[in-house]
């Protein structure tokens, strides 16, 4: 949805004390874009900082396992659900970030042609996925329903991006509560990651919630497009380290 993000909105300010200001100002109360977009350079310096910070807190919670781990501590261990470590790379690295993005925060602008495409694309994939429990229907025609059916959803959001760009007077007053909700929801789904579920795998997924309220920072202040690159590149480095982890 790039055309979406024809005008995102930044932040005002490009210092890394400004960012990280206005970064936490949004964690404690979301607020609505407003504003010029950043351009070049200064979106840039705005981008890296935000992407450190995601980074750091996740490896702030590395350090924190290692420890306790030192002391004992034993944590359930992640899924790699038979797949090889290139097809598991590939997923983290370029479908995860896309598909991710595009549901959880593609639509955190409100405009009414974001909403009903992200609607949309959610419907195909509970669709699909229902499709996959029926025997009658192979892998490819499960694929093909769900290729078209975005397709379908794409064109009719650049048809309609333009004359659905309002947003709803509901989604403006419930914004923080949509954002919050957005990045819990967001860090829950992680719970999948590991082979048994324990009560332990909800502290282990804090740093993917808080990781949500950060993406929709970037998402709402930068684009969809800072997002889904922020969110490969976090991913890309914590594949890379995987094995030293």
């Amino acid at each position: 949805m790039s055309g979406a993000d024809a005008h995102p909105v930044a932040t005002s300010g490009s210092s890394p004390a400004d960012t990280l200001r206005q970064l936490l100002a949004f964690a404690k109360a979301p607020t609505p874009p407003g504003g010029p977009m950043l351009r070049g350079s200064e979106r840039r310096r705005v981008f890296s900082v935000v992407l450190a910070v995601d980074i750091t807190v996740a490896a702030l919670m590395v350090a924190v396992v290692a420890i306790a781990e030192g002391f004992g501590a034993t944590f359930p261990q992640v899924e790699d659900f038979d797949l090889d470590p290139l097809t598991l790379a590939i997923l983290a690295i370029a479908v995860a970030p896309v598909m991710e993005e595009v549901i959880f925060r593609g639509w955190l602008r409100g405009r009414r042609a974001d909403l009903e495409f992200a609607a949309t694309f959610v419907a195909l994939i509970l669709a699909t996925t229902g499709l996959s429990y029926l025997d009658a229907v192979g892998e490819v025609a499960i694929g093909g329903v769900f290729v078209l059916g975005v397709i379908a959803a794409w064109l009719r959001w650049l048809a309609t991006r333009k004359a659905n760009s309002a947003v709803p007077a509901w989604f403006s007053r419930h914004y923080g509560k949509i954002i919050y909700a957005s990045s819990l929801v967001f860090g829950m789904i992680h719970l999948t990651n590991y082979a048994e579920l324990q009560f332990i795998t909800v502290f282990l997924v804090l740093p993917q919630t808080i990781g949500g309220l950060i993406l929709a920072f970037t998402r709402t202040r930068l684009g969809l497009g800072a997002a889904i690159l922020q969110h490969a590149l976090f991913n890309a480095l914590f594949t890379a380290l995987d094995p030293w982890l």
